[in-house]
């Protein structure tokens, strides 16, 4: 995906630059051949807006409850990744560790 994402970005900014014309036509053809006209606005604003908020967010280690850290929420017992889960690999129920 990195690479149609940096097609679509150079793409548009080469439409408006003082590049050569070979410069144009190699970017035009990039751009068509990877992302088939499309710019990807909504993706390349939704990674931006994701980006620029953790970027200005700090975690406090102290703080256990806060849902804009990544790490700072408890998973829920449900979850598959939680070690009580039966799914997790570490749960004695888990298949892994039964006996045949």
């Amino acid at each position: 995906m990195y690479l149609k994402y940096n097609a679509a970005l150079r793409h548009k900014g080469m439409l408006h630059s003082d590049a050569s014309a070979k410069s144009k036509e190699d970017s035009e053809g990039r751009f068509q051949e990877l992302c088939v006209g499309n710019y990807y606005v909504s993706t390349l604003h939704a990674i931006n807006s994701a980006v620029v908020k953790l970027g200005s967010e700090r975690c406090e280690p102290n703080l256990t409850q806060t849902l804009h850290c990544l790490d700072a929420a408890p998973l829920h017992p449900l979850h598959p990744l939680h070690p009580l889960h039966p799914l997790h690999p570490l749960h004695p129920l888990h298949p892994l560790h039964r006996s045949v």
